[in-house]
């Protein structure tokens, strides 16, 4: 069968965090995506295994790692399992959702109709059990 590119990047990152202070920034973007990703990378199992290594690695080098990934929900819905499993990896979930812009806005472009959609937060950063990570952001 065909390897998986996970453990590779995994792997790489983390020689890449050892041999370097420098804060690492990953983007997985449209994760899942059969358009952007070899077959064996959209199995389940197999990106279940990458998040939670990837999850281990962000806990292990809490300062110098940070992962943004997307998925495209009109391929897997939130609803699913897979997606209910990839969220609880991630520590935190937002929804961007797209509005329909009527056919005439168009022509009535003004600042106040530039509106392209919503942000849904599902779910927050929590640094520990007490629920802490915002103290003196509000100052």
């Amino acid at each position: 069968g065909t390897q998986s590119i996970f453990p590779n990047f995994i792997s790489e990152l983390r020689s890449n965090l050892k041999a370097s202070s420098l804060v690492h920034r990953v983007i997985i973007p449209n994760i899942l995506s059969p358009a952007a990703y070899p077959a064996t990378a959209c199995k389940p199992d197999e990106v279940l295994r990458f998040l939670h290594s990837l999850q281990s690695l962000l806990r292990q080098f809490p300062s110098q790692l940070a992962t943004v990934a997307s998925l495209p929900i009109s391929l897997h819905p939130r609803h699913s399992g897979l997606c209910k499993w990839m969220e609880l990896l991630f520590d935190g979930v937002v929804e961007l959702v797209p509005l329909k812009q009527p056919t005439y806005a168009k022509e009535i472009r003004t600042e106040e109709s530039k509106a392209q959609g919503l942000v849904r937060v599902h779910k927050l950063p929590i640094f520990h059990e007490k629920g802490g990570g915002m103290e003196g952001c509000w100052k």
